[in-house]
């Protein structure tokens, strides 16, 4: 049947652009890791404009990995679904798209039963990242949990010279992740912003690539 076949055809097609944007994030952070969150998504630009509350608790720490889950959990609800279901509830998607899509053109508009649940993310959204530097990066962000693993293998790393610290902490207290730095400097929550950098006052700490 026609609409068999072009049911087919869009599987496909959807799955090749899975695979393509898969492979292309992995090249792209086994050179840089998590760079991309750090200087080209402008989600994240917009959190460090915000400039949220800063916090190492424990609980913190123990929802950092929530974005694992969201990650694992995108191509199961696919799968049952039956279609790309993670896009019908993204707040990023619902702040980047729908919502210039509605100042343009609301008549425009196709509203959907998830328009609502997905403006509650939005909502949402903006409450965390208000709340914490990064809390979208550090808690829900699926593509930055893809990026995150490699952040140990990459070719750019930032790396830290012990005798030249003088233990200020001042590359602590700047980083937007919280990351115990300098000391943790291969973690993968580091998004390569180079703000630990700028802050140290003797160099102990820079980006370096490995063949260097």
């Amino acid at each position: 049947k026609p609409s068999s076949a072009a049911s087919d055809v869009y599987k496909r097609q959807t799955w090749y652009l899975l695979l393509y944007l898969a492979g292309f994030i992995g090249f792209a952070s086994i050179i840089f890791g998590r760079a991309a969150c750090g200087w080209a998504c402008p989600i994240g630009f917009l959190q460090d404009i915000t400039k949220g509350r800063k916090t190492k608790s424990e609980f913190d720490k123990k929802m950092r990995y929530l974005k694992y889950v969201i990650l694992i959990a995108i191509p199961i609800a696919s799968y049952i679904t039956k279609k790309l279901a993670y896009t019908d509830i993204c707040p990023v998607g619902g702040l980047t798209a729908t919502l210039p899509h509605l100042v343009v053109n609301i008549h425009g508009y196709t509203f959907t039963p998830f328009f609502i649940p997905k403006m509650i993310n939005v909502a949402g959204f903006f409450v965390l990242i208000f709340l914490l530097t990064r809390g979208w990066c550090r808690h829900l962000c699926p593509v930055g949990a893809m990026m995150a693993p490699f952040n140990k293998v990459s070719i750019l790393q930032i790396e830290y010279v012990e005798e030249r610290c003088i233990k200020c902490f001042k590359c602590a207290k700047v980083c937007p992740m919280q990351i115990n730095m300098p000391f943790d400097n291969r973690s993968a929550e580091c998004i390569r912003c180079g703000m630990c950098i700028d802050a140290c006052p003797t160099n102990a700490i820079f980006f370096k690539f490995k063949w260097q």
